[in-house]
């Protein structure tokens, strides 16, 4: 039996369990999330429905992509930075965190021992008002006629999971007086929060001396050259076509007033 198999026979209602460097991790889910992911990721419909139809009926489609996310992306992610993940105790800084699937990774795998400060946008318009209607249906202050609130959506799930964190939108990121960061890390978001040279002013104050950055920047927009030369790269540790993880600390022959 794999590990998705485990994690199906594991299914409450609502609440499934992931093993994880053998810890076994809990994750707790509502309606929102399950809208979320599966429309974030609905180019993935039709692939997912062929898996659920053949093997995993018994599941409701919408929680078993939830599933299918979190092992096709997540997981996928915390097992190739491996060592490098960071250590209890340890200052955390995620810039883009979307749900916070990865935010509920480090807490527990961590034993709750690590201060996460997490970072993502307040709103988008970049879905259709559909969507936006049904979700605010569910009576969630998350969503309004016009724009998911991601910030506020990342909120409620890690409320749900109990996670401790502290979460800022961009600007309140800016504005506030984070030092001695261990470890920041950006997945699948591309720099999009962010300009790179954004990154690096705020970072030459706020990292630790030996903090690690580990993060996707996008070779369309050359931001992968662009992070090397404001940040000591280190290496890559992945990449696609799109592209390239990279793995680097901070620059001190650069900076910044």
């Amino acid at each position: 039996m794999d590990e998705l198999e485990k994690t199906i026979l594991s299914l409450k209602k609502n609440s499934f369990d992931i093993n994880i460097y053998g810890k076994v991790i809990n994750f707790k889910i509502n309606e929102n999330t399950k809208k979320w992911v599966t429309h974030y990721k609905s180019n993935l419909t039709n692939q997912v429905k062929k898996i659920h139809e053949d093997s995993f009926k018994s599941v409701d489609f919408e929680t078993f992509f939830v599933i299918y996310y979190i092992f096709k992306f997540v997981l996928p992610d915390i097992f190739m930075i491996g060592k490098l993940l960071p250590n209890e105790n340890e200052i955390v800084l995620e810039l883009g965190s979307g749900l916070g699937f990865f935010a509920v990774i480090l807490y527990y795998l961590l034993h709750k021992n690590i201060q996460l400060h997490l970072v993502e946008i307040e709103n988008t318009s970049n879905f259709n008002s559909e969507f936006n209607y049904k979700m605010d249906q569910n009576n969630t202050n998350a969503l309004n006629n016009d724009h998911i609130l991601p910030l506020k959506l990342l909120k409620e799930f890690l409320d749900l999971n109990k996670v401790k964190a502290k979460i800022y939108s961009p600007e309140e990121l800016k504005e506030s007086n984070l030092k001695n960061i261990n470890f920041v890390y950006s997945f699948r978001s591309y720099c999009f929060l962010y300009k790179i040279e954004e990154y690096a002013k705020f970072l030459s104050h706020g990292m630790a001396n030996d903090g690690k950055i580990l993060c996707d920047a996008s070779k369309q927009k050359k931001q992968n050259i662009k992070f090397k030369e404001e940040f000591f790269y280190k290496k890559t540790i992945a990449e696609s076509d799109a592209f390239e993880r990279i793995y680097a600390m901070k620059n001190f022959s650069i900076g910044y007033n």
